[in-house]
């Protein structure tokens, strides 16, 4: 009844714009809807819904604010400036001193080396290392360390080399025979005589993996191919580990400080644009090295960077489409990270410890 009535009275009361009204079929019904709504609400309805809305931004620790309008919030708040500077000058300190670490990442020094293995499966038949071995050689930046007084120590289990002075090792070869024509797993670990002349301490394995303080040897076994001559490992930082490590660490630590230098001038709006930058920046970065690692190796390097890389994609995803659901995507993106690092540790490398004793949060969050 009233919502007859009402349109009526509107078509009685236009003068001027009776043809227009009559064209515009959305403007009557949004009337229509307007005084069906009218009808059955009771008149301080819209005040009601706007003290509810007060009460709600008004509780608790701006949990309205911090969730519909994240950036704004955190931004204009103290303590997140001394964050994110802090955060950011870390970064260019572990960025700046790893380019001292990689001067020399992977080197040791010392006098006396030796491979000891365990025994090797070849063919299904167990035999000692020297079927498959001939020599063993150390190696620095990919040359082979040669010297006039270095003699060989060779045995069924044990191959080694000795110097009259210390040697800089970062890698070494295996020479292996060439009759033999079936594949091989081996496992065995290179050691190096201490200064004091009784401890052996580990300095190699076939099986390794390139962190972000030096090179971490696993206790796995590897194949050797038939027909292989050589087996050459190299603990040297490859170039995807150094453009993560120096120039995204630097890069992050640049867009950190400057997000915490606009907080500190109220130019929330611009530190809103910093983020929606910086976070899709940090994700192309990250499928960069992944690939680094695919073409220059090791490949199984490029998981955790990738799976990151695609985190990160998503994260980006939210900030720049749904502003409003950052928080939770923030807090989804963090765990994500974490579960793709641990599987990639324990599954691909099976090297779960490496997550509790040197999981880089950084580079995975």
């Amino acid at each position: 009844f009233f919502e007859r009535k009402d349109a009526g009275s509107i078509r009685q009361h236009m003068t001027m714009g009776d043809r227009e009204w009559r064209e515009n079929e959305m403007m009557e019904s949004v009337s229509i809807v307007n005084c069906r709504w009218r009808c059955t609400n009771a008149g301080d309805s819209i005040d009601r819904f706007l003290k509810a809305e007060q009460s709600r931004m008004q509780s608790g620790p701006n949990n309205f604010l911090v969730l519909q309008y994240p950036f704004i919030f955190l931004f204009q708040k103290r303590w997140f400036h001394v964050i994110l500077l802090i955060w950011g000058v870390s970064l260019w300190y572990r960025s700046i001193a790893s380019i001292v670490l990689f001067m020399s990442y992977g080197t040791v020094n010392y006098q006396i080396y030796r491979i000891t293995s365990y025994d090797t499966d070849i063919g299904g038949n167990i035999l000692p290392i020297g079927q498959v071995v001939h020599s063993f050689h150390i190696s620095h930046g990919g040359c082979e360390v040669f010297s006039e007084y270095a003699s060989n120590l060779t045995q069924p289990y044990e191959f080694g080399e000795s110097f009259k002075d210390p040697q800089n090792m970062d890698g070494y070869r295996l020479i292996l025979h060439r009759n033999v024509t079936q594949p091989s797993t081996i496992k065995f670990q290179v050691e190096a005589l201490a200064a004091n002349g009784q401890q052996w301490i580990v300095v190699g394995a076939p099986d390794f993996r390139l962190g972000m303080d030096g090179p971490r040897f696993l206790g796995n076994e590897i194949i050797i191919a038939a027909g292989q001559d050589v087996a050459v490992f190299d603990h040297q930082a490859p170039l995807p580990l150094k453009f993560n490590v120096c120039w995204v660490k630097f890069a992050a630590g640049c867009f950190l400080v400057l997000m915490a230098a606009f907080s500190v001038m109220g130019q929330a709006e611009i530190c809103e644009l910093i983020v929606m930058f910086f976070v899709p920046f940090l994700s192309a970065n990250m499928f960069l090295v992944a690939g680094g690692y695919l073409v220059v190796g090791p490949a199984r390097e490029s998981i955790v960077p990738f799976l990151l890389a695609v985190n990160l994609a998503g994260l980006s995803a939210a900030i720049l489409t749904r502003p409003g659901l950052v928080v939770y995507a923030v807090f989804l993106h963090s765990a994500a990270a974490l579960i793709f690092r641990g599987a990639a540790d324990c599954l691909a490398f099976g090297d779960c410890g490496y997550f509790a004793t040197a999981f880089d949060y950084d580079s995975a969050v």
